[in-house]
Order: structure tokens, then C-alpha cells, then sequence
């Protein structure tokens, strides 16, 4: 979601600037659906996983910015069309960002610190070859179309970032700062929580919300479930009853507390002491990372990889999602067609 502040920007400063989104995916592809970039004639922000379809994408987005073009949905084979070994079959909805797309930036931009997908209700036009917008001028009527966002009865529901990992990040000292640059651009939500406000930078990443607090143990039991407990505070009489509190849950995804070898000793026998069985203790990882290293940055790169590691292993749990709709699937007839998406009367489920 790396495009979403440039967007905002490029409305601010009167830029001109074309967002365009995967808006389906079947078959193997770079991405999955809900990749974006947002274009301008100089600049882009965001991916659709690189290579030639990212390329072909922006220098698009750049002729149909200079066309005047509202909005065009094309159909991307990958391997026909643009010789990929991929093979799979996309499309690819581009619309001009104007001053009314503000409200759901905004919105999606508001929603990023919180651990559920982020969605945009979509309705399309029915999609056209890749082809009909490359070759001339001509094609700026054949693909031109209305794309709405969040309209009163979208078509279909895209997820642009699926539901992420919750963490709860104690302590503000070094590893928290170092661990939240690390995390600023992966799928997580962090609440980072500390009782000295000065310690905060004054600007955070959009996937992390400040809790400044005296009571961290009252957060820590407020918890979503299957939350990543990380603990690194600057005391350890503090980082024990957090570390405390988090395995006496019983269901916390990944516990991961700052310190020694010589410290975890010395937290298992006062926990095992208060009754902790040892099974539980297993599951707190110190020293914490899969890396032994005391500087800040190695930690926090060594945590980072570790929650990936635990969401991963979530997802795999997961259902995969089905998918009611695809437009690529769909005949560029709507009369033909009579579950097209763009004659949809109610809105269907897709997350590509």
C-alpha cells in the first residue's frame, strides 16, 4: 500500500496522476489482485510485481494521462499479449485520481493501523484488450469508461491488502523504534505501547497507532486473539509480567521478549515458580529473533522475519477465498452476459 500517501500528495499538489489496480488475477501472475500503482507523467508509486506488465502498465497509465482518459478496464493475457511464462489472465483497471477520490484514500489511509483487509467496492466497464488502448489514438474512445468507487451497489468487493498480523509492540526505546521502521512496510498492525510519551517520534508509519499508557498489562489483556506479543520496555520487572500476561492467555501467535540467555533463565524459574508450566514457557522466544545480535536494527530485521514467518503460517491455515467474481472470465458483451459485473444488481465477493 505504498501508493496510497503519493496519491494523496499528487491531490494536494494538483498533480495528475492515474491510479491503476489489478483488478482481477487468474492463473499465475506478478501479483495478485489488489497490487496498484499510482502514475504520473514523471513518477510512480506502488507495484504490480515488476517485469513487463508493470511496465507496459505505467507507460499506459502515462499515454492514457496525456489522452485526457477517465478510466479503462483491459484484459492482459500474460503470455500472449505480453509473452510472459507466466501464463496467466489479468486485467487492469486505470482511473484518474480527481478531488472526489480524496474521501476513500482517506478512508483506506485511516484503516491501515488496523489488522482487518482493506476493501474498495468497485464497478467496471466491461474490459477490452490491452491492445485497443496501446495502438493509436483511436483507442482513447474504444477503452475509455466510468470506474466507480465505493458506489451505493459496487458490482464486487476487492481486497487490496488481506487481513494482517496484530501486534502489540511494548517499550519505545531503541529495538521499538528500530523494529517499527522495520515493520512500516509489511502486512502487520502494530499498536505500540509505552507510558513515556516523549519517547515517540513525532510521526509514525500508517500501520502503527500510539497507545501512550501507564497500564500496558490492561492493553496486553484487550488484545485481539492470535495477536504477536513483542516485548522490550526498559524494565524487566515490566517485560516479565507482560511476558507474564501474554502466555497466560494461551493464545497469543508469537511471543518474542528482548534479552539474555541469562534473563530467560531467570524469567522461566520466577514464572514456572508462579505456575506456568513449562510448555507454556516454550513459547517465549529469548533472546528474540532468529538472529543473536545485540545492535537494534539486526534485532529488529531478525524480529521482522519472524512474524512474517508466524503469518505465513497463519494464512496456510486459512480457507483460501473464493471468487464470485472475474471479469476477465467475462464476455465484453454485457447483452450476452447477463452475470456480467457491470449489470450486477447487488454486490458479489471477490479477493482475486
Amino acid at each position: 500500500m505504498n501508493w496510497l500517501a503519493p496519491a494523496l500528495a499528487h491531490l494536494d499538489a494538483g498533480t495528475p496522476a492515474m491510479w491503476v489496480v489489478l483488478a482481477t488475477a487468474r492463473g499465475s501472475s506478478p501479483r495478485d489482485a489488489g497490487a496498484a500503482v499510482v502514475v504520473t507523467a514523471t513518477d510512480f508509486a506502488g507495484t504490480l510485481g515488476g517485469g513487463t506488465l508493470e511496465y507496459r502498465a505505467i507507460e499506459l497509465a502515462r499515454t492514457l494521462l496525456a489522452r485526457g482518459t477517465e478510466g479503462a478496464h483491459l484484459r492482459v493475457p500474460l503470455g500472449p499479449s505480453l509473452g510472459q511464462c507466466c501464463g496467466g489472465l489479468v486485467t487492469l483497471a486505470f482511473k484518474r485520481l480527481h478531488a472526489q477520490d480524496r474521501r476513500w484514500l482517506e478512508r483506506l489511509q485511516s484503516q491501515q493501523a488496523q489488522p482487518a483487509p482493506l476493501t474498495l467496492g468497485l464497478t467496471l466497464p466491461p474490459p477490452r484488450p490491452i491492445e485497443a488502448a496501446e495502438h493509436g489514438p483511436s483507442g482513447t474512445a474504444t477503452v475509455a469508461g466510468t470506474i466507480a468507487i465505493d458506489p451505493p451497489t459496487p458490482s464486487f468487493t476487492l481486497t487490496l491488502r488481506g487481513a494482517v498480523l496484530p501486534v502489540l509492540l511494548f517499550g519505545a526505546g531503541h529495538v521499538g523504534r528500530a523494529l517499527v521502521q522495520a515493520l512500516a512496510p509489511l502486512p502487520v498492525a502494530v499498536t505500540w505501547i509505552d507510558e513515556r510519551a516523549r519517547e515517540f517520534p513525532a510521526v509514525v508509519p500508517a500501520n502503527v497507532r500510539v497507545e501512550i499508557t501507564d497500564a500496558p498489562l490492561a492493553e496486553a489483556a484487550a488484545a485481539a486473539p492470535g495477536s504477536a506479543f513483542v516485548v522490550a520496555t526498559h524494565l524487566h520487572s515490566l517485560d516479565e509480567a507482560l511476558a507474564e500476561a501474554a502466555l497466560r492467555r494461551g493464545d497469543a501467535a508469537w511471543l518474542g521478549v528482548i534479552g539474555s540467555a541469562a534473563k530467560r533463565q531467570r524469567f522461566e524459574r520466577r514464572l514456572g515458580a508462579r505456575g506456568l508450566p513449562a510448555q507454556a514457557l516454550q513459547q517465549m522466544q529469548m533472546p528474540m529473533g532468529a538472529v543473536s545480535s545485540k545492535e537494534p536494527e539486526v534485532i529488529a530485521a531478525s524480529v521482522a522475519a519472524e512474524l512474517m514467518r508466524v503469518r505465513a503460517a497463519r494464512a496456510a491455515r486459512r480457507p483460501a477465498a473464493s471468487s464470485t467474481h472475474d471479469p476477465a472470465l467475462r464476455s465484453e458483451n454485457p447483452a450476452t452476459d447477463p452475470r456480467a459485473p457491470w449489470t450486477s444488481s447487488g454486490p458479489t465477493s471477490s479477493t482475486g
